[in-house]
């Protein structure tokens, strides 16, 4: 009952024997081979466990569990030893039982295991009321680790905490905790309605607090059309005016990135609330995703990315899955857009893994439609292909900001895939989406760039025409196409966006070398094809390589050596390693078995023509990566 290994003192007091007698017992035990011969009490086999707690009626074992809990409280054993016996043990209105519960529940969720400090919770509430139970503090617990394991059951839990408080302060508190967590687990709409709840009777509580859940309901908001009128409305009229909190800034900087408004604008909008330590104190809430999703639109990349490594980092000491997979994702988007398709796959397949099984599909999206991006950039088609028959989207749900996303996505890949009818149909289909959320910023609503291209590739060039300047000097007649990309590469050169800028380098060399200016050719192309291999950008590299071929020039080969001839998982690995992490280190960090490390590692050192782990940093450094 006490578990394996007991000592003598705890298995006499459970049984109610005198410890000689108990120890008399003990030894008769082990000459029967049922004991081992150690200092503790251990059966010799786990059928023996079995087969004796077997023999036991249920209501029996349950009485024996309440008494080894009992127990294990006096000998100030760890909460989550004598929880697990206060599971199998009944009843009996004990608040030392729900306290030791919580105790429990609190502990596991801080070492990253939601669904462990659920089970506890659950039977903290089975405990009969008494004397100062807080019902509804156990069930905002319950709630926040039902989203934390990215359980459907956790809004409704929620909710019933909401309707049990007994003050404005509480029921406040349980509103935006509980908002926060859906947000973070994808159900937006049910955190919308969980501020509402708050909102809708703001008698006694802070303008704080007031302030914290408004901006927490309008930064849910923005990820769905029904709500966007909402999400205006109530930046505009704000419940406290004015509002004692900057959150504000947060969502005016999206309101402004999803109507076009300039970078320049809608950053100084976002830069006090940056330069203020604001969001680190709400780590929990949705507006350091807003935030994130705003500089990386902006082109403030290394900005977003710093922001995403400080998420992960506080997340990853605490096995709290679903916030790493959310930096990651995000960190994957700046990535990708910055150039660096190789590290970005590395990021955005752990949150698609780990986010495509449990979270609802409009959340899911976002994880899919960047996991498709650095895929299609790595000239990795199949895999891409995969994951979308793997997500099972068909016509993405409507009325989500991730929707159109992927259409974009799911139209760079059939362009890939030459299948550039297929392309104009998923282009067109999110345009109308984005227009439904009144979305036109052009690094999000990118659709004109690649339509442009597919229009193109079908014929229509005068339709083409109408798209973003690289794509509209590709339709453009020969002899303003090459002013045009000029234009664009001028544009870009300051840039931190990598990706549009060997894309814009790429196509001026083309058409150079078609103006059969070859020598002029050569130098915008080499230079694409350094920083595609440097990214790992293998569709832009290959098409830099074969128009170097054309006009003349010997471009180098692909990579079998080094740190560019890497792939995306060994290149993660190494890293890591190179950092100065442990293979078991990067195993937990990673989520993949020591093996997958061990194995990754040594193709590493085979590419990189090393043989020992201190070479490997100067070895990756070196190379410029």
């Amino acid at each position: 009952m006490l578990g394996r290994g007991a000592p003598l003192r705890q298995a006499a007091a459970l049984a109610g024997l005198p410890q000689p007698r108990a120890a008399r017992l003990a030894d008769a035990l082990r000459a029967a081979a049922l004991l081992d011969q150690g200092q503790d009490l251990t059966l010799t086999h786990p059928l023996v466990e079995s087969a004796l707690y077997a023999t036991m009626a249920p209501g029996e074992r349950g009485l024996w569990h309440a008494h080894a809990a009992r127990i294990l409280r006096g000998e100030r054993a760890a909460p989550e030893t004598i929880a697990v016996h206060l599971l199998r043990s009944a009843p009996a209105a004990d608040p030392a039982t729900v306290s030791t519960l919580r105790e429990a529940a609190a502990r596991a969720s801080t070492r990253g295991a939601p669904s462990t400090a659920a089970a506890f919770l659950r039977r903290a509430l089975a405990e009969p009321p008494a004397s100062g139970h807080d019902d509804a503090g156990l069930r905002l617990d319950l709630g926040l680790a039902l989203a934390a394991d990215l359980s459907a059951e956790a809004p409704q839990v929620l909710h019933e905490a909401i309707g049990r408080a007994d003050s404005p302060g509480q029921r406040s508190a349980i509103a935006l905790r509980g908002a926060r967590a859906l947000g973070l687990a994808g159900h937006t709409g049910k955190a919308v309605e969980l501020c509402r709840t708050a909102l809708a009777d703001p008698a006694g509580t802070s303008a704080e607090m007031l302030t914290r859940i408004e901006a927490e309901l309008v930064t849910n908001a923005w990820l769905e059309t029904v709500t966007h009128a909402e999400a205006q409305q109530r930046l505009r009229h704000p419940v406290v005016n004015p509002p004692p909190l900057p959150l504000w800034r947060v969502n005016a900087a999206m309101a402004a990135t999803l109507a076009g408004q300039s970078a320049d604008e809608t950053i100084v909008l976002l830069q006090p609330v940056l330069d203020s330590d604001v969001l680190a104190r709400e780590e929990d809430s949705l507006a350091g995703t807003i935030a994130t999703l705003a500089l990386v639109a902006n082109d403030q990349l290394e900005t977003a990315r710093r922001r995403c490594e400080a998420v992960m980092d506080a997340a990853r000491p605490r096995g709290w899955l679903i916030a790493l997979a959310h930096g990651g994702q995000l960190r994957a988007m700046a990535l990708t857009r910055a150039g660096h398709a190789r590290d970005a796959e590395a990021d955005a397949r752990l949150a698609f893994d780990h986010k495509l099984p449990v979270t609802p599909p409009p959340a899911m999206l976002y994880a899919l439609h960047i996991l498709l991006d650095a895929l299609v950039e790595l000239d990795e088609q199949e895999a891409a292909e995969a994951a979308l028959t793997a997500a099972g989207i068909g016509d993405p749900p409507a009325g989500v900001l991730g929707a159109p996303m992927v259409l974009q996505s799911r139209a760079r890949l059939r362009l890939a895939q030459q299948r550039p009818a297929d392309a104009h149909a998923d282009l067109m289909e999110a345009a109308a989406r984005w227009d439904e959320l009144g979305c036109c910023h052009p690094v999000l609503a990118s659709w004109r760039v690649e339509a442009a291209e597919a229009l193109a590739r079908l014929g229509d060039s005068d339709g083409a025409r109408g798209a973003a300047l690289r794509a509209v000097a590709r339709a453009a007649p020969p002899d303003q196409r090459i002013t045009l990309l000029q234009q664009a590469v001028t544009i870009l050169s300051g840039s931190p966006a990598g990706l549009e800028r060997a894309r814009a380098l790429v196509d001026l060399g083309a058409a150079l070398r078609r103006a059969n200016r070859r020598g002029e050719a050569r130098e915008p192309l080499s230079r694409a094809l350094d920083l595609a291999q440097r990214g790992g950008l293998r569709v832009i590299g290959r098409r830099a390589r074969d128009e170097l071929l054309a006009a003349g020039a010997r471009p180098r080969r692909d990579l079998l050596t080094g740190p560019g001839a890497l792939t995306p998982a060994e290149y993660r690995i190494a890293a890591l390693a190179a950092a100065g992490h442990t293979n078991r280190e990067i195993a937990e960090q990673l989520y993949i078995t020591l093996r997958t490390v061990e194995t990754h590692l040594t193709h590493t050192f085979q590419k990189l023509q090393i043989t020992t782990r201190t070479q490997l940093a100067d070895s990756m450094t070196t190379a410029g990566t």
